[in-house]
């Protein structure tokens, strides 16, 4: 039985961007034991995926080194190319170690780490980054994962399916995340609150409001308060039972932020705004994701992420956007009946 080990650590977004490469692996080593090295403080969000056998949390101490230890594989993937993760690469206990090459490296001491290296294709989206290093390294064939159904307890599938039994019959539901850890990336909440509106006016569904930090928490609880009886502003949820609340609703309206790559494991809908971010590279792939890009005033380019994205005091490319250009996005995703 083949033991294979994904490096990858961090963050949130990035870890679910990265699950679809182990639907691929599945198929290509049938019953092979998949663990994932990640920070301990996601270690639940990969745990909770039905084809990782264990998900090994890393933290400064020594015992957590132990149980990186604990195991021999054959094969293992860094799939974060960076120095912090080809540090882990290189405690870890492995016959083959595969990471990327000069050219797609993030961080070049990664090199050191890894024994085959590949060089990806930086110009494409994050996913297909991902999965194309397992492909070259294995010669698999890639496998399409339309959607995705995270391990939850019975308590919380009970308790979002009484949630979901309680809202009004007969309207379309609308999830709102409209929040992010970079202040740069949310979206605009007077951009927000109009679009809202005329949605309301026009399709009359039922909002539902997600949120992550108390900050959104309080935005969220004020654009609920808009719309009375036809919203509702969400208690906080675990990921997985987040998600199962996601493949109930019928579009989720969001940013480039943990929400809606989870989302992405859905066959729910999504429109988004990107900003200092590129949409090509990050917003979920498919048809039916419709992300809108945001154009600096200032002239700054850049191929990934804005070198601005944590110290621009404005934020400018996430506030000119117009309520009509983002409505009709809206409009042309999903047909909804008056």
């Amino acid at each position: 039985m083949t033991r294979i080990l994904i490096v990858k650590l961090s963050s949130l977004g990035d870890i679910v961007q990265a699950f679809p490469v182990l639907p691929t692996l599945h198929r290509f080593f049938p019953g092979a034991k998949i663990d994932w090295a990640v920070s301990h403080s996601l270690q639940e969000l990969v745990a909770a995926h039905p084809l990782v056998h264990s998900a090994i949390p890393l933290s400064p101490s020594l015992s957590s080194l132990s149980l990186l230890r604990a195991t021999s594989y054959d094969l293992l993937f860094d799939l974060q190319g960076n120095s912090k993760s080809g540090f882990v690469t290189l405690l870890a206990r492995a016959k083959e170690k595969i990471g990327y090459g000069f050219s797609s490296v993030r961080e070049w001491p990664n090199l050191l780490a890894t024994r085959r290296r590949f060089s990806v294709s930086r110009n494409q989206n994050i996913r297909s980054f991902y999965l194309d290093l397992i492909c070259k390294a294995t010669g698999a064939t890639p496998v399409s994962q339309e959607s995705l159904t995270l391990r939850l307890s019975t308590a919380e599938k009970e308790r979002v399916n009484t949630l979901l039994d309680s809202l009004p019959k007969g309207k379309k539901k609308i999830l709102i995340c409209p929040g992010s850890h970079w202040k740069n990336k949310r979206f605009p909440s007077e951009l927000l609150s109009q679009l809202l509106l005329r949605i309301k006016n026009s399709f009359d569904p039922f909002f539902l409001f997600a949120w992550g930090s108390s900050v959104e928490r309080e935005e969220c609880q004020l654009l609920a308060q808009m719309h009375g009886e036809r919203a509702l502003l969400l208690e906080k949820f675990s990921l997985p039972a987040l998600q199962l609340l996601m493949s109930s609703v019928d579009l989720l309206i969001g940013v480039d932020s943990i929400a809606l790559h989870l989302s992405a494991t859905t066959s729910t809908p999504t429109l988004s705004l990107f900003g200092p971010t590129q949409a090509s590279l990050f917003c979920p792939t498919g048809a039916h994701h419709r992300p809108l890009q945001g154009k600096c005033p200032y002239g700054v380019t850049f191929f990934k992420q804005c070198p601005r994205l944590r110290s621009c005091p404005t934020g400018a490319c996430m506030q000119n956007f117009t309520i009509e250009s983002v409505y009709q996005q809206f409009a042309s995703l999903v047909s909804f009946d008056n």
